[in-house]
């Protein structure tokens, strides 16, 4: 994976998981205007590769679900950028998300409460839902 840094001439990197990518559906929210809004249009959008597995592996599932992760991957082709990264031997998504965030000095993009604790305990900055209604920016930009 190519170091990054946190502000490109594309502005921002946001590191977008799984929660993250199904809260369209969820909560009936465009997730990229409200990202242009936040991050003042200035942000690249990224996904992981092993949140396509497991929106792949969510289609497998019942049909709503199944819809659900299609609608997302079709998101993900049209306006974000895969990247490649493996899991390290027995780690876990969450904290392959934390890791990649540090070296990408990412801003990360999720709707899991668990993740975004252990985000906040180290310092990054995380984008997540309001109020069933709107995203917001939680911590201080790099």
């Amino acid at each position: 994976m190519n170091e990054v840094g946190s502000k490109r001439k594309t502005g921002y990197i946001v590191l977008a998981d799984t929660s993250f990518l199904l809260t369209p559906y969820d909560f009936k929210i465009n997730i990229i205007e409200g990202l242009e809004r936040i991050m003042e249009g200035k942000y690249e959008l990224v996904v992981p590769s092993f949140c396509i597995k497991e929106l792949e592996d969510i289609m497998k599932r019942g049909f709503i679900k199944r819809k659900k992760a299609q609608l997302a991957l079709e998101l993900v082709k049209k306006h974000a950028r895969i990247i490649n990264v493996p899991l390290m031997e027995n780690e876990r998504v969450d904290d392959a998300l934390v890791r990649i965030a540090k070296e990408m000095r990412a801003i990360v993009a999720t709707g899991d409460r668990e993740i975004r604790k252990k985000l906040r305990k180290e310092g990054i900055p995380v984008v997540f839902v309001r109020a069933r209604k709107k995203l917001e920016l939680e911590g201080e930009l790099y």
